[in-house]
């Protein structure tokens, strides 16, 4: 089967907003170019068509955008963002978290768009013959539970496809939110894959991290500091894993890829009474400062301090609520062989899916796909109010109905 990749810059100008952290940050210097990255396979009778991009998330009508940019249809394309926190607002359109994402930018967008349909194009022009070679081991150390630093997925799957004149590309799949650096940095950068790509480049001519059940996993608890050297650090220890998997690789033709996308009903929230939330927040900060005052361990303060953080995403996200009534979230799975990728426009917790990839190695979970819905938690988030839930557009227990309608359709494809 031909496979083809290619990969163009899309770092927005200097004094662009930086996206994520809910404070103004406004870029003064680029750290490293945020990329847009495509592979084509060349399947029949439509490619298939696997995006990567170093964005926060994106909008559903940019996927309808840049489908109607190929002439291709929606079903066959799979938009991953890395979801770093220090490239441009304006690519996610939700009401009410303005301070977070940014209105829209349709320059932006546009210039995104086009830089896309080239990459599609001359990865189009570059396609030939491509074997395959899968391998999966434990990353510790990377990421942990962001609420209180116990063990989170770490579980890092990567493919290497192998053209016939020797070039290989390097796909792998990790969870965990790529923000070593915080809300005091000015500087654009893709974060955590940053780091990766610095330790291996040399040895592939594309690399491209696709995120995993990221929502309740970050560096928060692992990072020694916020800095651009953590940034090399971790990412020196994550590419390390890499070549632990990459070893005595067996290659094999890539002889089986499909691409199907699925509507799935959610229920949202209904918006929650504004007083009351406001209520619970006071007494919530007043628990963080008695806890402060009493010199309580820094973990039990983070933990205390995510409820406030989860009631004021709850008033932030009302407008949100509204906007999104009666949606359906897409959901795209790609099969490259034996192995099952499943995109879902959320910020998927591990919590979630770690179920089902036991039920099933072959199955592997990408957030921040084809859309952005904000966090899909589980049942416990909404019990211990955590951030997630605070910011969560969908009803408590929707996470585990989702995951258990999602894993009915994988066994209906009969993949």
């Amino acid at each position: 089967m031909k496979i083809g990749y290619a990969q163009k810059e899309i770092t927005p100008k200097i004094g662009t907003k930086l996206a994520g952290y809910g404070v103004e940050q406004i870029s003064n210097e680029v750290h490293d170019p945020l990329m847009v990255r495509v592979m084509v396979i060349r399947t029949q009778p439509r490619a298939t068509i696997l995006v990567q991009t170093d964005l926060i998330g994106i909008s559903r009508d940019i996927v309808d955008q840049f489908a109607k940019k190929l002439k291709a249809r929606r079903n066959q394309i799979m938009i991953c963002c890395t979801h770093t926190h220090s490239g441009p607002v304006g690519t996610v359109g939700l009401e009410g978290l303005e301070s977070i994402f940014g209105n829209e930018n349709p320059e932006y967008i546009e210039y995104w768009l086009e830089q896309a349909t080239r990459c599609y194009m001359e990865a189009q022009l570059k396609s030939s013959e491509t074997e395959v070679a899968y391998a999966q081991v434990l990353a510790s150390n990377i990421g942990s539970d962001r609420h209180d630093g116990t063990q989170g997925d770490d579980h890092l799957s990567v493919w290497v496809f192998k053209q016939a004149n020797g070039s290989k590309y390097l796909l792998y799949n990790f969870a965990c939110h790529p923000t070593i650096m915080n809300g005091v940095n000015l500087k654009i950068t893709a974060d955590l894959p940053y780091g990766v790509i610095e330790e291996l480049e040399n040895d592939y001519k594309g690399i491209m991290f696709i995120n995993g059940s990221a929502g309740d996993i970050s560096t928060r608890f692992t990072r020694q500091d916020s800095s651009f050297d953590e940034v090399k650090r971790k990412g020196k220890l994550l590419a390390g894993y890499i070549r632990e998997a990459t070893t005595d690789l067996t290659f094999e033709p890539v002889t089986n890829v499909e691409i199907k996308q699925e509507e799935f009903p959610v229920k949202i929230k209904a918006a929650p009474d504004i007083n009351e939330v406001k209520s619970k927040l006071q007494a919530q900060e007043l628990l963080v400062e008695k806890a402060k005052k009493a010199n309580a361990d820094e973990t039990e303060i983070r933990v205390l301090y995510s409820v406030v953080e989860g009631y004021k995403a709850l008033i932030d996200s009302i407008p949100a609520l509204n906007q999104f009534q009666g949606i359906t979230l897409t959901v795209t799975f790609m099969k490259i062989n034996d192995n099952i990728l499943i995109g879902i426009p959320v910020e998927l917790f591990s919590k979630l899916s770690d179920k089902y990839h036991e039920i099933d190695k072959r199955l592997h979970f990408v957030s921040y796909c084809n859309g952005y819905y904000m966090y899909l938690t589980n049942e416990i988030a909404f019990e211990k109010n955590y951030y997630e839930s605070g910011t969560s557009i969908f009803e408590k227990g929707e996470g585990e109905n989702l995951m258990n309608s999602i894993y009915t359709k994988i066994i209906a494809l009969n993949w």
